[in-house]
C-alpha cells in the first residue's frame, strides 16, 4: 500500500520536485518518513517510514493537523502554518527542528515540506537526525573546550615542523610571549629564540622528540618586547600516519617567578652557610685572623664584595691592618698603620658606631671622599665591641653595587657580633695563660713542693708544701699507699697507680705527669694538683722517682668556667641560626613577592641583632627586661613624642627568652605601625609588665595595650607574624600568649613562669 501510495504521490509532484523526491527514495527510503497533508495541513497520507521514527501507525494518524508531531514551542510561534507559506511562496520550505513523537518524547529532524502538483495539499519529508546532532554537539563542545584551554592556559603552546620552524601559537602562549603578530614570527626556527646555553638544549630537545623521546630543559629566553624570562620546555612529536611527517608539540612554562623565588632562597643559603662555617671556625677556637681570612676569600662570591677590611688595636690605642682582600700593595700599606680620628676606620674606633654609605662615587660625603679612591660605590664599617671594649674594625665595600640591601648590613652586624665575642674569649684565654705562666713562675721562685720516693728503701718524703697540698701537717709521716694513693679521689688512684708503675718501668720513658684530685682528711674538701716527676735509673733499674707537686686548683676552675662559657656561646649560637633559618623559610613561605620577603626579614634579622647586641653587652646570664624591650621598640619610636609608656619590676631576662621577646614586641610594634594605633599621630602603647602567682608558681604578666588608633577587627587570616606572636614565646617558656583585638585597640597578654624566663639554660641543666 504504502509503495502505491508513493507512486501516486509522484504523478502530482511537479517535474523538479519528482525528480528530487526519487533522488531522496533511492538514497534509503527506510530512513525517512513520508507524509502527505491536505491544504489545510491535515495527514492525509502516512508512509510506512514515518512509524519507525514517530512511533504512530497510519490509523492512529489520519484526519490528524500536521501539529500533532510539532513542539509545543514551535505550535505556539505557528511553524507548521509558516512552513506551509513558505512551500506555497517559494516551492519548497527546508529545515531542521525538533519533532515530537507518540511517546512524548523528542527527536531532532531534517526535512522539507513541498506543495502537490495539483494544488491540493502539501508532501513533508524528514529524516531523524537526533544521533548526528548529539555526535555534533560533542565535537562542537570539545573544539569549544580546547579553544578555551588553548586561550587560557599560561602556559606557550606551539606547533613546530620536523625541522623546527614554528607554524602555530597559541593565544595564551602569545600573551605571554608577548607577540602582538604572530605573522612576524612565523616559520622562524623556534632553537634560535633561545639564549645561551639554552640554544643548544633546545635542538637537543627537538633530536630527542624525534626519536620518539620527552625532550625537557630550563632556558632562557626574552619575549618579544625584550622581558627577560625563564622557561620549563617540553618537547613532544604528534607523528603522522606515514611516520613521514608530523609535527611537534612544544610546552613552555613561564617559571621566572619560581626561578627567582629559588634563587633568593639559594642566596639566604649560601650566606646562612657562610655565617655557619664562620661561626663554627671560631666557635671552635680558631685565630679570628684565620677565621676571617676565609670569610674574606668567600664573600666575594656570595656578597659581590671586593674589599674587605679587618683593623685591631695595638696597646697605645693604633690601628693596625690585621687582613684584608681587594688592596693592592700600595693601599695595603697606606692603611696598615692608622692613627685615632684618622680615616672612616679611626672615626668608627672612636665613635664606636657603624657608618654605612652608599653611591659612594657620586657623594659629596667627607667619609664618602675617603674611600672614593679606592673605587668603592657601597661602603660600611663596624666596630668590634665586647664588653664595652673596643676591640677592632671590619669593614666591607662593593665596587659593583650602588647599596648594601638591609639583609647585607644584617649579615655584616651578625658577623661583627661574632668576631667581637670571640676576640674577647681568645684575649681571656691568653690572659689565662699568661696568669699560668706568672703563676707557675712564682710558684717555682718560693720552692715549688717537692717528693721523692726511694724505691730501693721504699721511704717516701714530702716536703711541707706538699703536705699541704694533701692536707696534713708539717709533721705528718707519709707513705705511698696510706697516704698518696689514700689522699687521692677514689677515681684518681687507679689511673695514678698506674701512670707511676709505666714511669718506673725501665722500658719507659720514664716520666710521670698527671692531674689529680686530692681529698682533704679534715673537710673532705677537693683540691687540684699537678704532678710531674723523672725516674732515676742505675745499672739498668730504676732506684728513684723525684718530682714536683702543684697546686693547679684554680687553672682547673678556670678551665670549668670556660667550657661553660664555650658551650653556652655554641647554644646562642646555633639557637640564633635556627631561629634564623625558620624566619627566613616562613617569611619567604608566606610573602607575596620577593620585595615584601626582603624587607619583612631584614626587620626581623635587625631585631634579632638589637636582641643580640643586648645581650653582648651584659653577660652570658642575660639582659634587663627594660633594656630589651627598649631595643625592641626602638625603630618605631619618635623623640619628639612618648608613644610608648613602659613601666614595671625590674627582671633579667636569660638570653633566649631576651630573644624571643624582643621578636614579639617587634611583630607587634609593626603591626601596630601598619593597622593598630601608631598609624594614627595620637596614637599610644602601654607596655606593662608584673610578678603574679599562677598554679602556686611565680610569673610574669606582660600586657601591651593600644589606644588611641582606628578600630580594631580580626584578621581574616593569621600570617607568619601573627604565629610568631601568639606561639613564640610560649613555644619557648612553657607560657600563655593571649591576643585580643578590642575595638579601642589591640591587647595582647603573655604569661609566663618567672623561672622559665630568667634561670640560664645551664643552671636548669643542674637542676
Amino acid at each position: 500500500m504504502g509503495s502505491l501510495m508513493s507512486t501516486r504521490f509522484l504523478h502530482q509532484l511537479a517535474a523538479p520536485n519528482r525528480e528530487h523526491f526519487l533522488e531522496t527514495l533511492l538514497e534509503s527510503v527506510t530512513n525517512y518518513a513520508i507524509i502527505t497533508l491536505d491544504a489545510h495541513g491535515i495527514i492525509t497520507g502516512w508512509d510506512g517510514g514515518a512509524k519507525p521514527i514517530f512511533g504512530w501507525g497510519e490509523a492512529e494518524v489520519l484526519g490528524h493537523h500536521t501539529d500533532l508531531f510539532f513542539t509545543l514551542e514551535d505550535r505556539a510561534a505557528e511553524i507548521p502554518s509558516q512552513e506551509m507559506a513558505s512551500a506555497r511562496r517559494t516551492g519548497k520550505a527546508a529545515g531542521e527542528r525538533w519533532h515530537i513523537r507518540k511517546d512524548g518524547s523528542r527527536f531532532w529532524s531534517n526535512g522539507s515540506l513541498m506543495p502537490l502538483m495539483d494544488g491540493t495539499g502539501y508532501l513533508k519529508i524528514l529524516r531523524d537526525r537526533t544521533e548526528q546532532r548529539v555526535r555534533d554537539a560533542v565535537t562542537q563542545a570539545n573544539e569549544a573546550f580546547l579553544r578555551s584551554v588553548l586561550e587560557s592556559s599560561g602556559d606557550c603552546i606551539k606547533l613546530l615542523t620536523l625541522d623546527g620552524r614554528l607554524e602555530f601559537m597559541s593565544a595564551g602562549g602569545q600573551r605571554v610571549m608577548e607577540v602582538d603578530d604572530f605573522c612576524s614570527i612565523q616559520g622562524s626556527y623556534w632553537p634560535n629564540f633561545w639564549e645561551g646555553k639554552g640554544r643548544a638544549a633546545a635542538e637537543a630537545a627537538l633530536a630527542l622528540a624525534h626519536k620518539g623521546g620527552v625532550g625537557h630543559f630550563l632556558g632562557f629566553a626574552r619575549t618579544a618586547k625584550g622581558s627577560p624570562r625563564w622557561w620549563d620546555v617540553q618537547v613532544t612529536r604528534i607523528p603522522a600516519s606515514d611516520d613521514t611527517t608530523g609535527k611537534f608539540l612544544s610546552i613552555s612554562r613561564d617559571i621566572t617567578q619560581d626561578r627567582e623565588r629559588q634563587l633568593a632562597i639559594d642566596e639566604h643559603n649560601a650566606r646562612l652557610k657562610l655565617l655557619s662555617d664562620t661561626a663554627s671556625q671560631l666557635i671552635g677556637g680558631s685565630d679570628p685572623n684565620i677565621a676571617l681570612e676565609a670569610l674574606f676569600q668567600a664573600a666575594p662570591g656570595h656578597l659581590d664584595l671586593d674589599v674587605c677590611l679587618h683593623l685591631s688595636p695595638d696597646a697605645v690605642g693604633t690601628l693596625r691592618l690585621q687582613s684584608c682582600v681587594g688592596l693592592t700593595p700600595d693601599e695595603a700599606a697606606r692603611l696598615a698603620r692608622l692613627d685615632p680620628g684618622e680615616t672612616i676606620c679611626g672615626w668608627v674606633a672612636q665613635t664606636r658606631q657603624p657608618l654605612y654609605l652608599a653611591d659612594v662615587q657620586t657623594s659629596n660625603n667627607a667619609h664618602a671622599q675617603e674611600v672614593q679612591g679606592l673605587g668603592l660605590q657601597a661602603y660600611v664599617c663596624h666596630p668590634l665591641i665586647a664588653n664595652g671594649e673596643l676591640l677592632g674594625t671590619l669593614s666591607f665595600g662593593s665596587r659593583k653595587r650602588a647599596t648594601f640591601s638591609p639583609e647585607d648590613l644584617a649579615f655584616f652586624r651578625t658577623i661583627s657580633t661574632y668576631v667581637a665575642v670571640i676576640k674577647e674569649r681568645q684575649r681571656a684565654e691568653a690572659e689565662l695563660k699568661e696568669t699560668e705562666a706568672r703563676l707557675r713562675l712564682a710558684v717555682e721562685a718560693a720552692a715549688i713542693a717537692i717528693f721523692d720516693h726511694d724505691l730501693t728503701s721504699g721511704i717516701l718524703s714530702w716536703d711541707a708544701r706538699t703536705k699541704e697540698l694533701f692536707g696534713l701537717p708539717p709533721e705528718a709521716g707519709v707513705s705511698y699507699e696510706g697516704t698518696f694513693l689514700a689522699g687521692l679521689h677514689p677515681e684518681d688512684r687507679a689511673a695514678a697507680d698506674q701512670a707511676l708503675q709505666d714511669a718506673i718501668d725501665v722500658t719507659g720513658p720514664g716520666i710521670f705527669d698527671v692531674e689529680l684530685r686530692t681529698i682533704n682528711p679534715l673537710d673532705g674538701g677537693t683540691r687540684w694538683i699537678a704532678v710531674r716527676g723523672r725516674a732515676v735509673r742505675e745499672v739498668g733499674r730504676t732506684i728513684r722517682f723525684i718530682g714536683t707537686v702543684r697546686d693547679i686548683t684554680g687553672r682547673k676552675r678556670a678551665e670549668q668556667q670556660l667550657r661553660l662559657l664555650h658551650r653556652e656561646l655554641g647554644h646562642r649560637l646555633k639557637n640564633v641560626l635556627t631561629m634564623v633559618q625558620a624566619i627566613t623559610t616562613q617569611t619567604l613561605r608566606n610573602a607575596r613577592s620577593i620585595e615584601e620577603a626582603r624587607d619583612t626579614l631584614a626587620a626581623r634579622l635587625v631585631t634579632m641583632g638589637r636582641a643580640q647586641d643586648v645581650l653582648i653587652a651584659g653577660t652570658t646570664d642575660g639582659a634587663d627586661i627594660l633594656t630589651v624591650l627598649n631595643s625592641a621598640l626602638e625603630p618605631h619610636s619618635e623623640p619628639q613624642m612618648d608613644r610608648f609608656r613602659l613601666r614595671g619590676p625590674k627582671i633579667r631576662l636569660n638570653p633566649s627568652a631576651a630573644l624571643s621577646l624582643a621578636l614579639l614586641v617587634h611583630e607587634l610594634a609593626t603591626n601596630a605601625l601598619k593597622y593598630g594605633a601608631l598609624s594614627a599621630p595620637q596614637g599610644k602603647v602601654d607596655l606593662i609588665w608584673t610578678l603574679t602567682i599562677d598554679d602556686q608558681e611565680p610569673c610574669l604578666k606582660l600586657s601591651w595595650s593600644e589606644h588611641g588608633g582606628p578600630p580594631v577587627v580580626a584578621p581574616s587570616r593569621k600570617g607568619f607574624g601573627t604565629r610568631l606572636i601568639t606561639r613564640g614565646l610560649a613555644g619557648d617558656v612553657g607560657g600563655k600568649v593571649q591576643l585580643d583585638y578590642d575595638l579601642t585597640g589591640v591587647v595582647c597578654t603573655l604569661t609566663a613562669p618567672l623561672a622559665e624566663l630568667t634561670e640560664s639554660r645551664d643552671s636548669r641543666l643542674r637542676q
